[in-house]
């Protein structure tokens, strides 16, 4: 029972650092004051293919308005060569309107997208303050293995290249410094794999302690655990996960966990293949905000505009959240409050006439 990947965790770490599809997809999240939600999912590519529902890292189907366009690059003739290459790259719109958040939590759980073995929510509020009304929205992406927050295992400065995208990536590199700053982003390259690997290890391990726990199996949870830094050595040389687990344990695991144990490993295997079909993948997720931006925890690209990079290292082993909150007018309140002021001016007016 082999992993697809030639190994377990390094066949996930090379796939990481590399787009697994062609696809571009650009999610924008325009939010109403009432939180109802216009989402508009914009797919890119030059291959006809990448336009399956199941490709898409958020979920679309065919009740969504769909419009498709194009854009023709065409490069000059190379040396020799009389006509010029022309590449059409394909442009799919989708918008669907949602009533509310939770709308969008449906579609998530029902969804037939790449993601859809991931759990996220989408979340609105409304504070209401008289002149003003804070509204607040939110979209989280649960981790999908359990492991190492990265706070705890990179420094300061490797977090903050950790957190980059693409393109705050070059612009960090783009600097008298460069050659420096290049090898300290291969730095953290590096250090990424070994956090990712170390997540791996306490994902698998933690969950067949709780395999071992449920099925009453004569061995420690404590134990199991303890295995990590020897399965991370391990992991190297073995990727089969029943060789691997009788080679951290130097015993048969249905000696250890009993026959049912040949189960678990399949449903692992299935889990990490999910797993390794998305790393890599990334897409941008905009909020547009109704008034002013107050705060957010993204790129703010205007006044009501916030932008993400959407990649499977952000919610590798903690939540990925994009949240944002934005100040409106409370027009009716100012006009109720200025009727009251000329009210009470009024009053006070025909009082002091009144009394000459």
């Amino acid at each position: 029972m082999k992993i697809n990947q030639h190994n377990m965790l390094a066949g996930l770490l090379l796939v990481s650092m590399t787009f697994s599809s062609c696809l571009e997809t650009h999610v924008t999240n325009r939010i109403d004051r009432d939180g109802s939600v216009h989402r508009t999912v914009v797919c890119k590519s030059d291959d006809s293919d990448d336009f399956s529902y199941s490709k898409f890292p958020v979920p679309v189907d065919e009740s969504w308005m769909k419009t498709v366009t194009y854009e023709l690059d065409t490069t000059p003739p190379e040396p020799g060569n009389i006509f010029p290459v022309k590449d059409t790259t394909w442009i799919y719109t989708y918008a669907k309107d949602f009533e509310n958040a939770g709308e969008i939590n449906n579609l998530y759980l029902t969804g037939n997208d790449r993601f859809n073995h991931v759990a996220r929510r989408a979340e609105f509020s409304r504070k209401f303050n008289w002149f003003f009304s804070r509204i607040l929205f939110s979209e989280t992406i649960e981790p999908m293995v359990k492991g190492v927050n990265p706070l705890e295992f990179f420094t300061e400065e490797e977090y903050e290249v950790f957190l980059m995208n693409d393109a705050e990536l070059q612009t960090f590199i783009n600097h008298p410094d460069s050659v420096k700053r290049k090898d300290f982003v291969d730095q953290v390259e590096v250090r990424t794999e070994d956090w990712m690997t170390m997540c791996l290890a306490e994902d698998y391990l933690n969950r067949l302690a709780d395999y071992a726990v449920s099925h009453n199996a004569d061995i420690q949870k404590e134990t199991i655990l303890a295995k990590r830094d020897l399965f991370i050595e391990k992991v190297e040389d073995e990727s089969d996960i029943p060789e691997l687990t009788a080679l951290i344990f130097d015993n048969a695991p249905e000696v250890l966990f009993g026959d049912g144990i040949i189960v678990f490993f399949e449903e692992t295997e299935r889990f990490y293949e999910q797993v390794f079909d998305i790393g890599g993948s990334s897409y941008t997720m905009d909020f547009v905000m109704p008034g002013i931006l107050t705060y957010a925890n993204g790129t703010i690209i205007n006044k009501q505009r916030v932008s993400w990079e959407v990649s499977s290292e952000r919610f590798f082993a903690i939540p990925f959240v994009m949240e944002a909150e934005s100040r409106v007018i409370n027009l009716w309140a100012w006009i109720v409050s200025a009727v009251f002021i000329v009210f009470v001016l009024t009053g006070l007016f025909k009082k002091k006439k009144a009394a000459l």
